[in-house]
């Protein structure tokens, strides 16, 4: 139980959702979610050492989060033709 939940934390697919949402999969906006919050975990420490607690801790690092994966689509749409297909052409 612990070992799946581990493994499922840190599953590295934020990026192939991304580009997923960018090619109009809406269907992968919960996978999407779900990494912006996992990373936002990661974010939350930094922002703490810089002094930023509480509330405006975590909108901090919920934002950053969910920018960068915006941020990620916008790339995927402005460089259609890139793809994280590693086993591509």
């Amino acid at each position: 139980m612990i070992e799946d939940t581990i493994k499922w934390f840190f599953k590295p697919d934020s990026v192939f959702a991304t580009e997923r949402l960018a090619h109009g999969e809406w269907a992968i906006i919960p996978s999407l979610l779900k990494n912006s919050l996992k990373r936002a975990l990661f974010i939350a420490p930094g922002l703490y050492v810089c002094d930023i607690k509480g509330k405006q801790l975590v909108a901090a690092s919920v934002l950053g989060s969910l920018g960068v994966s915006l941020s990620l689509v916008a790339y995927f749409l402005m460089t259609p033709d890139y793809t994280t297909d590693l086993c591509g052409e």
